[in-house]
C-alpha cells in the first residue's frame, strides 16, 4: 500500500468513526426528546420506522415530512 493510499484509508476511518459518534449522539438526542419510550416500528405507510409516541425517526425527522414529500412529488414522470 502506497503511502497515499494508506493515507486515504486512514482519512476514511476518521471520518467513518466521527460520523458513528455522531450518529449515536443523534439517536440519543431523540430519545431523550420523546415524551415516552423511544420505539420506531416499521409501519405499513410506506415510511421510515417511526415512533408512535413522538412520531418521530431514530434520526429526529417527523414522519409527517415523509407523507407530505409524498404529496409534493405526485406521480413518478413516467405514469400515465
Amino acid at each position: 500500500m502506497t503511502k497515499s493510499q494508506k493515507s486515504a484509508e486512514e482519512q476514511f476511518e476518521y471520518y467513518r468513526d466521527k460520523a458513528s459518534k455522531a450518529t449515536k449522539k443523534l439517536f440519543e438526542a431523540v430519545v431523550a426528546a420523546c415524551p415516552g419510550p423511544h420505539d420506531p416500528r416499521q409501519y405499513r405507510d410506506g415510511k421510515p420506522p417511526w415512533c408512535a409516541v413522538c412520531h418521530r425517526t431514530s434520526n429526529g425527522h417527523h414522519e409527517s415530512e415523509y407523507t407530505l414529500h409524498a404529496q409534493l412529488s405526485g406521480p413518478p414522470a413516467n405514469t400515465p
